[in-house]
Formats: structure tokens, sequence, C-alpha cells
């Protein structure tokens, strides 16, 4: 999935060989799948995977809106200082982790150590610990009780709906790879 997006990122791809042989997958093609998807789920696409920080803004700005009206709607009780603020932090954080997720500080994210195996903190996933209650709690600034009680659960919420737009990104390409 990744290496077709990458064809949208500048400089990556010479646009004048692509396409010439039969069943090659160009840009122009890529693009025009992606251009199907929602709007944010576009502009999440080519944050992350084209590198494309012109959409950065919007969708950040979008994503925060959206988990006001998910607070809205899912009656999320703010405590204290939490706010309209903490909502943006969280909103941020969440499309932060998701859009370059973090690697593991071991291995740096090769999922070996000294070409020794598997390293054993993230089983030689590469991947970090994520969001945790530790992080949380000082991001939000929230006790870790809150973080981990309330908080916690909007994170897999919100995480959720990446997840899904991946899934969407994904369908696309696959759709592009049956027919290309």
């Amino acid at each position: 999935m990744s290496e077709m997006m990458a064809m949208l990122t500048p400089k990556t791809v010479d646009p004048a060989g692509c396409g010439k042989g039969s069943g090659e997958i160009t840009p122009q093609m890529v693009a025009a799948v992606i251009h199907d998807l929602k709007p944010d789920v576009q502009r999440y696409a080519f944050l992350k995977y084209a590198l494309d920080e012109s959409v950065k803004g919007v969708l950040y700005d979008n994503c925060y809106l959206d988990t006001v009206n998910i607070a809205l709607k899912g009656g999320w009780k703010l405590k204290g200082d939490e706010d309209a603020g903490t909502l943006s932090i969280l909103s941020d954080m969440v499309l932060e982790e998701s859009i370059n997720p973090s690697i593991c500080s071991v291995c740096n994210g090769a999922g070996m150590v000294n070409n020794k195996g598997s390293c054993g903190v993230c089983g030689g996933s590469g991947r970090g610990t994520g969001i945790s209650v530790r992080k949380t709690a000082k991001r939000l600034k929230v006790s870790k009780h809150r973080a981990d009680h309330f908080w916690m659960d909007k994170v897999r919420l919100l995480m959720g709906r990446y997840i899904e737009w991946e899934q969407y990104i994904d369908s696309a390409l696959k759709r592009l790879t049956r027919t290309g």
C-alpha cells in the first residue's frame, strides 16, 4: 500500500517513465482511486503515505471537530480543567500516533537487536508502545487514574476511526491492482 502511495510523493517517480508497459500502475491511477475516498480519508492518505504536508492543517482541524462532535454525541463527562483544549490535544495525539506510529526504543524499529534475533521488547514488530496511560495522562494533564479509566477508551475509539480509514485506503488500492 505505501509503495503505491509513495508514487504520489514529489520527485520519487518520474511520471514521464510511468505507464509505458502493460499493467503498470501510474501515479495518476493511484491519485484517481484515492480521489474516490471521502475528503478526510484522502487527506489522511496523502499525509501518511505521500508525506503531503499541505493537507495537514485541514486534516487536523477536521479531526478535532469530529472529536468534539463524538464527545458531544457520546455524552463525555469532562472534569476539572478538561475542556475543548483537552479534546484538541487528544485529537492531535491520536492522529499523530496513527500517521507516524512510535517505534521500539530498543531496536529502533528494526525488530531485531544486533542481528541476533527478534527484539524482546517489541517481539520483532519494531513498533513502540503507542499511546500509553502514562503518555495520555502527561499530554492531557490528568491523573493516571483518569487517563486509564476515562481517556484510554476515547483513545481507542479515535484510533479505531483511523484504522477504518486505512482499510478504506487499502481497499481502494486493491481495486487498482485488480484492474491495473
